[in-house]
């Protein structure tokens, strides 16, 4: 199932992403990539970001909260692709879970989300 939520985050996401990261391309759950030459965008690649605009559509839909926005990277190992860092949001929660390096990290969301927030180790 896709909402319109899910199409609104994937543009506001690709939109984002093409601004930070213009040479990586971007592949997202709700995406039909049927096109020949925008498939061999993935395949040449080396890293292109992964994107689940709502892991969890229909408890969104359904009004249950839990939900997230999944972003990852995936890199290229061999003849294969690996994900290597990511980033989910659950915004009913005010959380950001992310990797960084071989650590996982969790946040605080909220409207005052600024640079000054020190991400926590999960294991603590």
């Amino acid at each position: 199932q896709v909402s319109n939520v899910d199409l609104a985050v994937q543009a506001n996401v690709i939109s984002q992403a093409a601004g930070l990261f213009p040479n990586l391309p971007l592949l997202s759950e709700e995406e039909v990539v049927d096109d020949i030459s925008r498939q061999q965008d993935f395949l040449s690649s080396d890293r292109f970001i992964v994107l689940d605009p709502i892991d969890g559509t229909n408890n969104f839909v359904n009004g249950f909260p839990l939900y997230a926005v999944s972003i990852a990277i995936a890199e290229k190992k061999g003849e294969t692709f690996e994900i290597t860092d990511g980033a989910i949001y659950l915004p009913p929660l005010g959380k950001i879970i992310f990797t960084a390096g071989d650590a996982v990290y969790e946040m605080a969301h909220d409207s005052e989300f600024a640079s000054t927030v020190t991400p926590r180790p999960i294991n603590e």
